[in-house]
C-alpha cells in the first residue's frame, strides 16, 4: 500500500509530461494558423469559430467570433472574402511576442505564449475577391464616370470599409454565407447577430451598460472611418447599381472589367495560449501588403487599406506594420 500513492503520483506526473511534450512538439502556431484558413478555405465556418479564442479577459466583437467571418456582421476586420475561396498559402514568418512579466507563474507550463503568424496567401484566378468602390459595397448607385475613376484608383481611401469591399461576386445575396457553411446552430447565431441587434434578452445592468458603451465606440469608429457620412455606410449590402451617361444601367460583365481584384495578400493572425497544455487560439488578425490586379492588366501593392494609425496593439512594441512598405 506504501507503494501505491507514490505510483499514482508519478502517474500523473508522467502524463501530465506525456501531454506538455505532445502539446509543445506536435502542435505549432503554424499549424493552428494553416488549421484556421483551410477551415475557412473549406467553408467549415462552425470548426472556424472554435478556433477562436485569447490569453487575456477580452470579449470579442459585438455578436461573438463569428462576426469576424460573414459580411452581414458589418464588422471589421473581416475574413468573409477568403470563405469558400481557393488559395494557396505561402511559408509564413513566425514572431514571438515578449510582454512584460506581471506575476510570477506556479508551474512553468502555464506560461501564456504569444505568437505572430504572417502567412501569405495567393488566390486562384477564378476566386480572386473582388474590390468594390465603397458606395456600390453599401449598396447605393453610382455613376459609370464614378466607377472609372475609382477603377484608375482604387487605392484612395480603400481602408474606407476595406474588409467588407472585397467580394465573392456582384452577384445579389453575394454576401450571404455559403449554403452548408455553417451548422444549423451556428446558422441561428449569426442571423442574430443582424436580426437581433437589440437582443431582446433579460440583462442585468451591467450588460445593457457594456452593451451602450460597445455602441459608441462603434460609432466613433464609423464616424472616424467614414466622417459625417457615417450614417450612410452601417451595413454592406448587395452591389449597387452603375449608371451610364445616358440613362441605363451597366451589365454585370461592364462593371467586373472595371473592377480590380485581390491577387495576393499577407494574413497575419495573433495565435495564442494560455499555457502549454492549452490549445493555440486565433486572437487578433489582419490583412494586409494587399496586391491588387487591375483592370489594365497591371499590379498595385495597396498603401492605404488600413485605417491611418492602424496597429494591433497586443503586438505593436515588437513588429513594425509592413503595410505600405
Amino acid at each position: 500500500m506504501r507503494f501505491v500513492y507514490p505510483a499514482i503520483v508519478l502517474s500523473v506526473f508522467a502524463l501530465s509530461m506525456c501531454l506538455l511534450v505532445m502539446n509543445t512538439v506536435f502542435v505549432s502556431p503554424k499549424e493552428e494558423a494553416f488549421a484556421f484558413l483551410e477551415n475557412l478555405k473549406h467553408n467549415e465556418l462552425s470548426r472556424a469559430v472554435k478556433r477562436f479564442g485569447g490569453n487575456v479577459c477580452r470579449c470579442p466583437a459585438k455578436g461573438g467570433w463569428g462576426s469576424y467571418l460573414i459580411y452581414v456582421s458589418a464588422q471589421e476586420p473581416n475574413l468573409a472574402f477568403t470563405v469558400g475561396k481557393s488559395f494557396s498559402v505561402g511559408e509564413p514568418k513566425i514572431h514571438k511576442v515578449n510582454h512584460p512579466k506581471k506575476k510570477a507563474v506556479t508551474v512553468f507550463w502555464e506560461t501564456p505564449e504569444d505568437t505572430v503568424v504572417d502567412v501569405p496567401i495567393k488566390f486562384e484566378k477564378n476566386d480572386r475577391p473582388f474590390f468594390l468602390p465603397l458606395k456600390m459595397a453599401y449598396g447605393y448607385k453610382m455613376t459609370e464616370e464614378e466607377l472609372i475613376a475609382f477603377s484608375k484608383d482604387p487605392d484612395h481611401e480603400a481602408y474606407k470599409g476595406f474588409y467588407l469591399r472585397l467580394r465573392p461576386s456582384i452577384e445579389k445575396n453575394a454576401i450571404l454565407p455559403p449554403k452548408g457553411a455553417i451548422s444549423e446552430e451556428a446558422e441561428l447565431e449569426f442571423q442574430a447577430i443582424l436580426k437581433d441587434k437589440s437582443r431582446l434578452l433579460k440583462k442585468d445592468r451591467d450588460a445593457l451598460e457594456l452593451e451602450r458603451r460597445q455602441n459608441e465606440q462603434a460609432a466613433q469608429e464609423l464616424r472616424e472611418m467614414f466622417g459625417d457620412e457615417a450614417a450612410d455606410y452601417v451595413e454592406p449590402k448587395d452591389a449597387g447599381p452603375v449608371v451610364k451617361a445616358d440613362g441605363t444601367e451597366m451589365s454585370k460583365e461592364e462593371i467586373e472589367k472595371l473592377l480590380p481584384r485581390l491577387d495576393n495578400c499577407l494574413v497575419r493572425l495573433h495565435v495564442v495560449r494560455k499555457g502549454q497544455l492549452r490549445d493555440w487560439t486565433i486572437f487578433h488578425f489582419a490583412v494586409i501588403a494587399n496586391i491588387m490586379d487591375m483592370p489594365d492588366g497591371t499590379q498595385l501593392k495597396l498603401k492605404h487599406s488600413q485605417a491611418p494609425g492602424y496597429t494591433m496593439d497586443e503586438v505593436r512594441p515588437q513588429l513594425k506594420e509592413e503595410q505600405g512598405e
